[in-house]
């Protein structure tokens, strides 16, 4: 499945009567063998193509909602090919289909995988174009669930669909982000001199590489707050450690094998800040 921009650049010189009635810079999907039907009429990649083109009077002026509608649909439509499923399957195999692909797209491979905002922007498009093609006559249902809720917008009650497909905003008390282990990893090698496949980087110009590596290690174990890691030197560091995990609940197994690696850590670092003293650490205690 192949996205281009249509451009009426040259029309004159193709075998048709009159201009193509297509907006420039209108996205247009193509498949591998050309094809727009086949036994069975259009395919589904021509019906988006029409779908897309109806946009600019359908509530979707910008050329960028038409780009970001056009890129969800191909992923869909490139998924569903994958899978064995068609287009206008039945509503319970595009629903079973529809779970992998959030999973998929959720939490899979890192070159696909989509932050929530950008999913509710797919699901947007899917659940659009599916609508559109239930009234044309081309689908006979939509793939998704919608939950019905009264919301007040400016002192007045209104009633609001919601697609149950779409990922709620974060509020803004758990937004704290989190290095992936796979990320963590990757940025601990990076300080160790170290290639995404462990091989040594020929271009690391770092100081200390180890002593770098082994700080970074202590603290994604210990869960050291940044303040504390910041403004502590290597001993009270490790006062600091102990000092929230001896406020906070028992622990439990997983817990106990964390503090087991920030302990294990921190005594590499301490052997470490031996030989290279860490930047400021003589004077941490006296701040």
């Amino acid at each position: 499945m192949h996205l281009i921009f249509f451009s009426l650049t040259g029309w004159q010189d193709w075998d048709v009567e009159r201009e193509p009635l297509i907006r420039s810079g209108m996205p247009v999907l193509i498949e591998n063998d050309l094809r727009l039907e086949d036994h069975a009429g259009p395919r589904a990649s021509a019906l988006v193509n029409r779908w897309l083109r109806e946009l600019p009077v359908s509530g979707a002026p910008s050329p960028n909602t038409w780009e970001a509608y056009a890129r969800a649909l191909r992923d869909w439509l490139a998924f569903l090919g994958e899978r064995g499923v068609a287009a206008f399957d039945s509503r319970d195999r595009l629903r079973a289909v529809l779970s992998v692909y959030a999973e998929y797209r959720l939490a899979g491979p890192l070159a696909v995988r989509l932050a929530e905002s950008s999913w509710n922007l797919h699901v947007t498009a899917v659940a659009r174009f599916y609508e559109w093609a239930v009234d044309e006559g081309h689908a006979t249902a939509v793939p998704f669930t919608y939950a019905w809720a009264r919301r007040f917008v400016h002192g007045e009650a209104r009633t609001v669909r919601r697609n149950l497909a779409k990922l709620r905003d974060p509020k803004p008390a758990t937004t704290i982000k989190y290095l992936e282990p796979d990320f963590a990893e990757l940025f601990v090698q990076a300080l160790e001199g170290l290639q995404p496949d462990g091989a040594p980087d020929p271009d690391f110009r770092g100081h200390d590489p180890s002593r770098n590596a082994t700080i970074a290690r202590f603290v994604l174990a210990s869960g050291l707050r940044r303040r504390e890691f910041t403004s502590a030197g290597p001993g009270s560091a490790a006062s600091a450690a102990g000092a929230d995990r001896a406020a906070g609940p028992a622990a439990g197994a997983g817990e106990d094998r964390q503090g087991r690696q920030a302990a294990h850590h921190l005594g590499v670092l301490r052997r470490a800040c031996r030989s290279s003293p860490l930047p400021g650490a003589g004077t941490a205690a006296g701040r």
